[in-house]
């Protein structure tokens, strides 16, 4: 699954593919992304590894930030800097301008990923960063990648370091489109898997492991949101949202779904019947709607109509015309359909009158 995330679903792969790009280009970068990004380490190894097709010489390095105290330059000059380069250092320099100045040192032939960064500490690291790019001249330079949550909040600007935003780059599509794909090989018509991709989507919150191990369910999530849920949840060690937060998920889905369904099925039927509607025109419904013509009466009150024997339908046309006003009634009402009525509504869309 990892592979068609990063690979196929179209923002992530510019995410990184992005991050590839600009630290090839030698532009050091600052990366923002969710607390649990899934499959990272994966990126990160997709990324270690299309640097080594494009340059073997320089090589991608990681420093986990967490509990370190050390000043982010003089931590870069033990570690990348032979003890003798070391002795030349001057308190009369910064860390980065120092640096900046040695042609020949282990820091120009590295890619540096430093993550796990508190506020405090991306604070530090974007200051010695900031001035080291400022006092460079040469291409023969460090690229950092400097990796932050979204709890650090919005990312200073500085000249000569670029900002990556997960947020503003990946969403909600992005997740429907990655579970459209995982369902791509199902022997379904394409309404049923854009009903559960947009189920597996909305009920993961934009989580993709999730997302995918909902879209493998196929069917069962489509008949059994919450359970389905509840069960991958459990497998992955993900907690559960509320089962209200859930509910109004699938609610929304459904909504999203189901209710231009509903639509097609009512221009459907006052085509079909049209001059029998006509006759009885002008029509006004229960509020005060007043119909002037056949296409835009409502289904309440076709139903109205049938239940007064004034209008003549098929059996087959009036047992949908009571499911389909009564599925839209409970939209309406901010209610779930249960998955008994959904069958027949994506049938319907599927297939029409073939149904």
């Amino acid at each position: 699954m990892e592979e068609i995330w990063w690979r196929q679903v179209t923002n992530a792969r510019k995410f990184r593919e992005e991050i590839q790009d600009e630290i090839f280009d030698l532009h050091s970068i600052v990366i923002q992304i969710p607390e649990k990004l899934q499959w990272y380490e994966e990126m990160q190894e997709m990324v270690r590894e299309e640097l080594h097709n494009r340059e073997s010489e320089r090589l991608l390095e990681r420093i986990d930030d967490s509990g370190e105290s050390m000043e982010p330059g003089e931590l870069v000059l033990r570690r990348y800097c032979k003890e003798e380069r070391q002795a030349d250092y001057r308190p009369s320099k910064t860390h980065g301008q120092f640096l900046a100045g040695c042609p020949d040192i282990v820091l120009n032939t590295r890619y540096i990923w430093v993550s796990n960064l508190s506020y405090e500490r991306y604070r530090s690291w974007l200051k010695f960063l900031a001035e080291y790019e400022r006092s460079v001249k040469s291409k023969s330079k460090g690229v950092f990648i400097l990796e932050v949550n979204e709890a650090v909040g919005a990312l200073r600007k500085e000249r000569g370091i670029h900002n990556i935003v997960w947020k503003d780059m990946v969403g909600r599509y992005d997740i429907t489109m990655f579970a459209l794909l995982l369902l791509s090989e199902w022997k379904k018509p394409d309404i049923y898997k854009q009903y559960v991709a947009e189920l597996a989507s909305a009920l993961s919150a934009d989580n993709a492991r999730l997302c995918g191990a909902l879209s493998a369910d196929r069917l069962e999530l489509a008949e059994n949101p919450q359970q389905c849920l509840e069960k991958q949840c459990e497998k992955l060690d993900f907690p559960p949202p509320p089962a209200e937060t859930s509910a109004k998920a699938v609610w929304e889905v459904q909504l999203k779904v189901l209710f231009p369904i509903t639509e097609q099925f009512r221009q459907q039927f006052t085509g079909r019947y049209g001059s029998q509607i006509e006759r009885l025109l002008p029509l006004q419904a229960v509020y005060g709607e007043v119909f002037d013509e056949p296409g835009t009466v409502e289904l309440g009150t076709l139903k109205y109509l049938c239940d007064l024997g004034k209008l003549a339908v098929a059996g087959e046309d009036l047992r949908r015309l009571v499911l389909f006003h009564k599925t839209r009634n409970t939209l309406a009402h901010l209610q779930t359909v249960d998955y008994t009525d959904v069958e027949e509504l994506l049938r319907f869309a599927a297939g029409g009158d073939k149904n």
